[in-house]
């Protein structure tokens, strides 16, 4: 496994990567209509450029859609019937009304990030996770969306499979424009599924086989991590982490929380801080500027957020992501199925 084989999917984190040379890889490229993988480059994860889309993200709706009620399923199990089933576009659930105040912090500590991450995992103990399947014809439904107007206006939505964890539609709009709207082909699907469930792909059974206790799920990452990546094992996998929280969370037991809660904190270099927006607060956990935010009130897992040095969020540098149950999309248009070539990039064993 090379860099495209654990950078791919960085739709959602701060830096974005070439993609991995797997199938949920490419076909989430495909999806974002980026053609071939472009030069490594450092770039915001919330750009208006298509050609940066590289994760399973998609985006629908104006302005207008933008509401500001609570979103549509936060702590517990998923959203009453039709409570997020209605047609397509669907942009309900945002957290807080747009160009809301926000107030950073600062002053982040390695104590204060390991303090909150054991606290929210206790306020989250109660928390019960969604069912899998989560009833006949539907998905998990993911919607990442910042809270600016105009041209900024970024949302994302996503249609994911929850037992294969495989994009299924990805719908993208920066501005008022619908720059990507497509679905992956049930030949493209099929091949995801035959692939083994990691850290970028968490599936079922990958979530089943973490170590129960935070000590011993940091050291698995940390080795695995330090032989493929010397010298910035922790950065990849601080990267990595994004998309562990960004697809699964919803299916997280509460021991399951605790544990990748307290493997979090073990990172080197991680700290926290805190945030106020719209008047509710967020605990932020950074690891260099790229920081993960989780609602204080129920300890879940709320976004991301760029920051500078001091760890200080502001208004214009942070997303939400809201969780939701769909209908199944139907597959695209049938596509070759790509035959994996050998990588010119290998990882130092």
């Amino acid at each position: 496994m090379d860099d495209r084989d654990i950078e791919a999917l960085r739709e959602f984190r701060g830096e974005l990567d070439e993609p991995r040379d797997g199938a949920l890889a490419r076909g989430r490229w495909r999806l974002a209509g980026a053609g071939q993988p472009a030069p490594r480059a450092r770039r915001r994860w919330i750009p208006v450029s298509v050609s940066a889309a590289a994760g399973v993200a998609a985006i629908v709706a104006a302005a207008a859609l933008l509401s500001p009620g609570g979103p549509a399923s936060q702590v517990g199990g998923p959203p009453a019937p039709g409570a997020s089933e209605k047609p397509f576009p669907v942009a309900e659930g945002t957290r807080a009304p747009v160009n809301p105040p926000v107030t950073g912090a600062g002053d982040a500590t390695h104590a204060k990030a390991v303090a909150a991450l054991d606290r929210l995992a206790a306020v989250a103990s109660a928390a019960q996770p969604w069912p899998r399947p989560l009833g006949d014809g539907k998905v998990l439904y993911v919607k990442t969306y910042n809270l600016q107007e105009g041209g900024n206006r970024y949302i994302h939505e996503a249609w994911i499979d929850p037992q294969t964890i495989a994009p299924l539609r990805i719908r993208r709009t920066d501005g008022a424009a619908t720059n990507i709207d497509d679905a992956l082909s049930q030949a493209e699907i099929d091949q995801i599924a035959a692939e083994p469930g990691d850290l970028v792909r968490p599936t079922p059974q990958y979530l089943a086989g973490l170590p129960a206790d935070s000590q011993a799920l940091y050291a698995v990452w940390k080795a695995w991590y330090d032989a493929n990546y010397p010298n910035r094992g922790e950065q990849v996998l601080w990267k990595d982490l994004y998309e562990l929280y960004h697809y699964a969370e919803p299916f997280w037991t509460p021991q399951q929380r605790a544990t990748i809660y307290g493997a979090t904190g073990r990172i080197g270099g991680v700290v926290g801080t805190t945030a106020t927006i719209a008047g509710h607060g967020y605990d932020v956990i950074c690891r260099g500027t790229e920081c993960l935010l989780f609602d204080s009130a129920d300890g879940r897992y709320a976004g991301s957020a760029t920051t500078g040095a001091d760890h200080v969020v502001q208004a214009d540098a942070f997303e939400f992501v809201d969780f939701g149950v769909q209908p199944r999309p139907q597959p695209g248009e049938r596509r070759p199925v790509e035959k994996k070539t050998a990588s010119t990039e290998k990882p130092v064993k």
